[in-house]
This record gives C-alpha cells, sequence and structure tokens, in this order.
C-alpha cells in the first residue's frame, strides 16, 4: 500500500490552455510530488511549468535583532554581536539561498528524467509571501504546492 501525497492545486480564471503551473519547491517530498503531477498537467494541457524556492534572509536578521535589544552591554561583548551578525549574512543567509537552489536544480533535474524542461525562481523573503507575490505578478493557470512542507513531524 502506498503512502498518499497530499497537495493543493489553486486555479485562478485563466483558461487551463494558455498560461503556466507554479510549483512551490522546498525540498520535501510533499513539493516534489507536487511537481510530478505539475508535469502529468503539463503534458496534459500542453502549460509551461516554473517551479518556484523562497528562502528567508530576513530571519537571522530579526533574530540578531532581537538578540542585541535583550543584551547588556557587557553580555554583548561576550556574544561578540557583530562579529556573530557578520558570520550569520556571510555564511548562513548565502548557504540558506545555495540550499534553496539546489532544491530547484533538483526539481529541474527531476522534469528533465522525465523529458520536460522547467524554469527555475529563487525569491527572497517569507515563503508564503513571496509566493503569493510571485503568483500576483506572473498569473499562472495553476499553482501546485505540497500540503506538508520540508519540516512536517507526523
Amino acid at each position: 500500500m502506498s503512502k498518499r501525497k497530499y497537495i493543493l492545486i489553486i486555479k485562478d480564471n485563466i483558461p487551463i490552455t494558455r498560461g503556466n503551473i507554479i510549483v512551490a519547491i522546498d525540498g520535501s517530498p510533499y513539493s516534489y510530488w507536487g511537481l510530478m503531477i505539475a508535469i502529468g498537467l503539463k503534458k496534459a494541457f500542453n502549460l509551461e511549468i516554473e517551479a518556484v524556492a523562497a528562502f528567508d534572509p530576513y530571519f537571522h536578521q530579526v533574530a540578531f535583532r532581537n538578540i542585541a535589544d535583550a543584551l547588556s552591554e557587557d553580555a554583548a561583548k561576550v556574544f561578540r554581536f557583530k562579529e556573530q551578525e557578520k558570520l550569520h549574512d556571510e555564511i548562513i543567509d548565502k548557504g540558506m539561498a545555495k540550499l534553496y537552489e539546489a532544491y530547484l536544480d533538483m526539481a529541474a533535474r527531476v522534469a528533465e528524467a522525465r523529458g520536460v524542461e522547467i524554469k527555475t525562481t529563487l525569491l527572497a523573503g517569507k515563503a508564503c509571501d513571496e509566493v503569493l507575490k510571485h503568483v500576483r505578478m506572473t498569473k499562472p493557470a495553476l499553482l501546485v504546492i505540497g500540503h506538508f512542507g520540508l519540516h512536517h513531524v507526523p
């Protein structure tokens, strides 16, 4: 018996014979299952696929700002706030971008293995906000997202 894979497909008023399909990729099995559904729909309706992934480079900046506000001057010196902030900006945030780019690269390889070429787009910001902003800007015929994300806990 196979596990069910839950996805959500959102349809706009654009006819399914026009436009494209946007698939949100976060590296989870659910997002890649959504890609597989999109590939099937592409083949049925001859639509283009765009895989989008969003990472939040601002999360660590907000966290550091909150920590800095809570620390005394002496504690801030021990914490070496400026050096820690620079480390996060240079390594962690850039690392997050590379991680999500790798998820998109995997999506492109999965599609290519099935004879389909897709466009990939990396977005920066809160995932839900950035995906919705991108959808409003590009006006796809369909949006496909996984029921759960990468950090889903059964």
